[in-house]
This record gives C-alpha cells, sequence and structure tokens, in this order.
C-alpha cells in the first residue's frame, strides 16, 4: 500500500492559531508578530519567513482519522539560517494539543533537510489537528515540504 499525502491538492492549508490552541504557548513573546505574508502555501510545501515573523504556530485539519501502526513521514526544510549573534532555531509538529517531534538547530547553519517518521500510538480523530511550530531569530526561511500518511 503506498504513502497518502496529507497536503490539501498540492499545498498545506495551514492557518495561524492563538494561545489557546497552541501546544508551545510558553514559546511564544508576549507579542506575536506575523503578519500574512510571511507564510504560506509555497513550492508545494508551506513556507514561514522569520525576518518578518517572530513566531510561527499553525495547524490544519487532518483530511482524516490516524489509526495506531501507521505513521506521518515529515520532511522540514531550511535555508541557510544566520542571525546578528549566535541562537537557536525551533521547530515542532503536533497532533491535536501534543508535540510528536521538535528539533533544535543551532544558528548559524547551512541550508539542510530535516527528515523524521512520527509513528501513530494512539488514534487520533477525524477532527484532529495537524500542527506547525516555527521559531527563530534573523531573517531565515523554514519550510514544511511533505507530510506523508504511511500504512500499517
Amino acid at each position: 500500500q503506498q504513502s497518502e499525502r496529507i497536503q490539501d491538492g498540492n499545498r498545506l492549508a495551514l492557518l495561524p492559531v492563538g494561545v489557546e490552541e497552541d501546544p508551545l504557548a510558553e514559546h511564544r513573546p508576549a507579542e506575536v508578530d506575523c503578519p500574512p505574508a510571511a507564510w504560506g502555501p509555497e513550492g508545494g510545501g508551506f513556507e514561514v519567513q522569520t525576518g518578518v515573523c517572530n513566531y510561527g504556530a499553525f495547524d490544519q485539519p487532518l483530511p482524516r482519522s490516524l489509526e495506531p501502526g501507521e505513521a506521518l513521514a515529515i520532511t522540514v526544510w531550511h535555508d541557510f539560517l544566520d542571525a546578528a549573534e549566535p541562537a537557536t532555531g525551533h521547530v515542532a509538529i503536533w497532533l491535536d494539543d501534543r508535540v510528536v517531534w521538535e528539533v533544535e538547530v543551532s544558528i548559524p547553519a547551512v541550508s539542510a533537510s530535516l527528515e523524521t517518521v512520527i509513528p501513530i500510538d494512539d488514534r487520533v480523530g477525524v477532527d484532529g489537528r495537524l500542527g506547525f511550530h516555527v521559531r527563530n531569530h534573523g531573517f531565515n526561511s523554514w519550510r514544511l515540504l511533505t507530510v506523508d500518511l504511511l500504512p500499517r
């Protein structure tokens, strides 16, 4: 059986979430400044420009329930990461309100692809949400490229 793309058509349909829906709210700055021009569909994925967006928390509905034994194959890419002073970038994926994967990247850093397979241990209902979080300092670009559902 083949993998199933989570994207809606050829794009992810992520939208910003408020502090109440953000499972990483402790990372939020006092004032979030992330205008619509700083995020959105790009090259078949979903991009966040951190030079314009100081904090990104986005989610979208899942197209169907996720069952134990399935897995999500995730690919996140970042461009060359730079900042005025050394810093740390943080990227995470959540399902409903549970963070299922997160990585910190030291800045500066060369461009790289971050790939992972996240096993589904507990059922996520048809009303479940897939979330994407990005936080770092500097004029950088992070892109959630693919989210594929792998069958059992």
